[in-house]
């Protein structure tokens, strides 16, 4: 795990290729591989014209090589021995008298008793690589010719194996020899270790498993190719930084604002409940200071009315002969039952007495007395039904002047 982060960090799991074959004319082939936990997989092929084409097809940040091998590379496999492997530019200069190193690159593979050695003029390359970088196209490396097809010499199966625009030779794994011969067949495909792989793209797989293998090549552009490498990491690091730097902090604003939000509402919902409270109590005081003042005025009408009415039932209790029995006494009494919804409705100024008389005549003077009686405003019988020979029962309203 910790592998694969590293490796996503430094490249990704794309990687490209190019091959150049003509320098003039800008063309060149396209391979696209993905890299797998335990395999590699071809997702692109294409071949091209034009550096401007090559934009659409990469993906950003991701690794990209360079297999320079146009006309003017210069390739040969030739018979080396213990001495020639210790002193490669003497093997240079051998290969090519007279040859000025500081104007050339070289890329040099040895292969027990062979070597291939492959040239090209430094402007030619550096051309091609400035003309990238100037489209914002940064190499993660490159190499010259054929050279890396040795990472991917020890799966051939065949004799000889063509490539976009030279034939190989191989010999018990090892090259034999390297010659131009345009392609017949641009279909041809290649199996390496089960994957199939067209010929004319075999030089750009061949490069990007080079490059994750660190096959060790010897040439005069290692820290060139290192700078490039470097390069490319740091503005992969570069983007994967702000691309992280941005998803953190949108991370943090769309935190801030759900957190915001929540308390938002709370706030909100507690506002308006402090608001519905204040107005309840606006209300409940108001209420308050309503029943207060009505209380004051119901306790100075009782109290007038209390007064009143205590001196109307002492004056008709002192008034009532011993033959007389009262039963009750009702002063207002109700003309209704008491309901939820209707008011309560008094039969006002009025004294209903009831109670059980023994003596008719002692109840008719009683009657007379009352209808003397200054406050009485009229005295009616209401009932006066016999109860026994010796008893009558007797239902009296007294009315109340005002």
């Amino acid at each position: 795990m910790i592998n694969r982060f590293k490796t996503y960090i430094q490249s990704g799991f794309s990687y490209s290729a190019i091959e150049l074959v003509s320098s003039e004319k800008e063309e060149f082939f396209f391979l696209e591989v993905s890299r797998g936990k335990d395999d590699i997989a071809i997702k692109k092929e294409k071949e091209f014209t034009g550096f401007k084409n090559l934009e659409n097809e990469l993906i950003k940040n991701s690794p990209l090589y360079l297999v320079y091998n146009t006309e003017s590379v210069l390739t040969k496999v030739v018979d080396v021995d213990n001495l020639n492997k210790g002193n490669t530019e003497t093997l240079i200069q051998k290969t090519f008298p007279n040859l000025n190193l500081n104007n050339f690159y070289y890329q040099v593979v040895f292969q027990a008793k062979r070597a291939l050695v492959s040239i090209v003029k430094k402007d030619s390359v550096d051309e091609v690589i400035n003309s990238l970088k100037s489209m914002k196209i940064n190499l993660a490396g490159f190499s010259i010719g054929v050279s890396s097809i040795n990472s991917v010499i020890e799966y051939f199966k065949e004799n000889q194996m063509q490539t976009s625009h030279l034939k190989l030779g191989v010999e018990d794994g090892f090259m034999k020899n390297v010659f131009l011969e345009p392609m017949d067949d641009y279909n041809d495909k290649i199996v390496l270790n089960g994957l199939e792989v067209r010929g004319k793209y075999l030089l750009c797989f061949s490069k990007i498993i080079d490059s994750l293998s660190s096959e060790n090549n010897i040439t005069n552009f290692k820290n060139y190719g290192d700078n490039l490498l470097a390069e490319f990491r740091q503005g992969r690091l570069f983007s994967i930084g702000v691309k992280a730097s941005l998803l953190l902090i949108l991370s943090v604003l769309l935190i801030n604002f759900l957190v915001f939000n929540h308390y938002f509402k709370k706030a909100e919902q507690l506002k308006e409940l402090s608001d519905v409270n204040d107005a309840n109590k606006q209300k409940l005081t108001l209420l308050k200071s309503k029943v207060e003042a009505k209380e004051k005025r119901v306790e100075a009408i009782l109290s007038s009315v209390n007064s009143r009415t205590s001196y109307i039932l002492d004056d008709i209790a002192s008034t009532i002969p011993e033959t007389l029995l009262l039963n009750g006494i009702q002063f207002q009494p109700l003309l209704k039952g008491i309901r939820p919804t209707k008011h309560i409705e008094l039969d006002k100024n009025v004294v209903l007495v009831k109670g059980v008389s023994y003596d008719s005549d002692a109840f008719s003077q009683w009657i007379d007395v009352l209808e003397r009686r200054k406050w009485v405003n009229g005295v009616e019988t209401l009932d006066y039904d016999y109860n026994d020979t010796k008893s009558s029962v007797f239902t009296v309203k007294i009315g109340v002047n005002e």
